[in-house]
């Protein structure tokens, strides 16, 4: 540390950020990357520099195992598995860029109808334990939500954004699915530790402690990771006049009518039953969990669970394996 008591060594988490980059881009990688940019040359040749040298030092700092497991090993895990993921659903992807270049340029029903349809598709092929954490489902979501906002059609905005606006909802980004397996990691290292240690206060030895508990664990601090945003904004409050209609109520079905292009759903406790759009409830029945937004007698369906599993999101049914939570 200087005079003034500042360290010019970042922390532990920003190494971990450098090292992370340094394992996953190559300098030609980078140095192709940054030709498409419309930059000076020295200024292009000052960024490699500068990647170079950030990603030598966190390489060389001397991580413990269970902070480069956290802070290295795990992100890039994270990245490789979402490669992967992108590779096998290129084609849903590309329409999404698609759609979305500039997603408030076309307001048109036709716009709303085909990003609809992708989320649709796009949960049909879904092949991941939570469905709604796949990417494309939230920057859908989040196009939607907009697209409702400039359209001035505050129950579908409601809708679409109560899907992803309270804390811990939004796990789709890199960042926060990085921080997700982290946290997983953090949780399963704590338990070790408190197996070992309560093993060795009731008489057991080291080995057999090590035994019983898969190892010794470690007292991990939640903070040892970065911390990131685990929501998006909640676009539709810019057209709302309630200020606590962003609350997402729920209940249980009693049963579902189905009127037309419409449907009336009854929930256990209501004596009014409520109206939504076909397409918000088809297939739920009895004793479904509904979670929904209601403005001026209008309804939307934001999930529907059936024991716990996700069935329903938004206007779109979801394969009938992925857990909810």
């Amino acid at each position: 540390p200087d005079t003034y008591g500042y360290s010019p060594q970042p922390p532990k988490n920003v190494l971990g950020l450098y090292a992370m980059w340094g394992e996953i881009i190559d300098l030609d990688t980078l140095r192709a990357a940054l030709k498409k940019i419309d930059l000076p040359q020295p200024a292009r040749t000052a960024l490699v520099q500068n990647f170079r040298q950030l990603a030598t030092r966190a390489r060389a700092f001397e991580f413990t195992d269970v902070e480069r497991e956290l802070l290295v090993d795990i992100p890039v895990a994270v990245y490789h598995e979402r490669q992967k993921h992108y590779q096998k659903h290129a084609a849903h992807y590309k329409t999404l860029k698609q759609l979305t270049e500039d997603v408030t340029a076309d307001n048109s029903d036709e716009h709303v109808a085909a990003l609809r349809a992708l989320r649709r598709d796009m949960l049909a092929a879904c092949d991941t334990p939570r469905c709604q954490d796949m990417p494309l489902i939230a920057s859908v979501t989040k196009a939607l939500a907009l697209l409702h906002v400039v359209r001035n059609e505050r129950v579908d905005a409601r809708a679409e954004s109560s899907l992803f606006h309270r804390n811990g909802s939004y796990r789709s980004g890199f960042a926060q699915a990085v921080r997700v397996a982290q946290n997983a990691r953090i949780e399963r290292l704590r338990e070790i530790y408190d197996t070992f240690r309560r093993a060795r206060r009731n008489g057991s030895s080291e080995a057999v402690a090590d035994e019983i508990a898969g190892g010794r664990g470690a007292k991990v601090r939640y903070n040892l990771p970065l911390t990131v945003r685990m929501k998006l904004p909640d676009y539709a409050r810019a057209i709302e006049k309630n200020s606590y209609s962003h609350y997402t109520p729920k209940g249980e079905v009693t049963a579902v009518a189905l009127i037309g292009k419409h449907a009336q759903v009854r929930l256990k406790g209501q004596k009014k039953p409520l109206t939504f759009p076909r397409s918000d409830v088809t297939g739920l029945r009895a004793n479904d969990q509904l979670f929904f937004v209601t403005v001026e007698d209008e309804s939307r369906t934001v999930k529907a669970t059936r024991k716990g599993v996700l069935i329903h999101l938004r206007d779109s049914p979801v394969p009938l394996q992925a857990p909810t939570e």
